[in-house]
């Protein structure tokens, strides 16, 4: 992913189909040792804000979900807080910005 390609589909472990949204903050939430509604808090402690930011990268990578969409489920972010963490995520692991 370094070379700004995307990441593969089975980026979350034991899953077919279109993922959700709420699947997608599980297995965030699972990767960082965090529970899902940590990802809701408003705390901007890095630990939840990477977690915070990966998901809105992989919900902006499935490509279904508008920016206002993405941020519902994780306290109703305003879009431009969803496009700034896609940004966010794509700089520090350098891969293709939205």
């Amino acid at each position: 992913m370094a070379d700004g390609s995307l990441p593969p589909r089975d980026w979350l472990p034991g899953f077919t189909g279109a993922p959700t949204l709420a699947a997608i903050i599980r297995d965030v939430a699972e990767r960082h040792n965090l529970e899902p509604g940590d990802l809701k808090k408003r705390s901007r402690k890095r630990w939840f804000a990477w977690a915070r930011q990966e998901y809105m990268w992989l919900a902006y990578q499935e490509g279904r979900w508008t920016y206002a969409q993405i941020g519902m489920p994780v306290g109703g972010l305003d879009h431009t807080t969803v496009i700034h963490g896609i940004r966010a995520h794509a700089d520090r692991h350098g891969v293709r910005r939205p």
